[in-house]
């Protein structure tokens, strides 16, 4: 699995843990907090991880609609072609 995803990663330009995160946000819409936690790592990975994403076009942030602190992510469509 880890060739794969570094194979991915290579071809798009991203890092194979970046592809990890772009896989989880396919299945759901994890707060920050939430997707440090499915992938083992700290919030502040989690969140320059985030930046570069965006910056990419390939995440995007939603804010909560009942808790306004809280952040989602969800992936552009440039997010779901980086997909293995």
């Amino acid at each position: 699995m880890r060739v794969i995803l570094a194979a991915v990663a290579r071809d798009a330009g991203v890092t194979a843990q970046q592809v990890e995160l772009l896989c989880v946000l396919e299945r759901d819409q994890p707060s920050l907090d939430a997707l440090a936690t499915l992938l083992g790592c700290d919030k502040t990975n989690i969140t320059g991880m985030v930046a570069r994403l965006i910056r990419r076009g390939l995440v995007s942030r939603q804010p909560d609609l009942r808790d306004r602190r809280i952040i989602h992510l969800r992936l552009t469509d440039g997010g779901t072609s980086v997909q293995p």
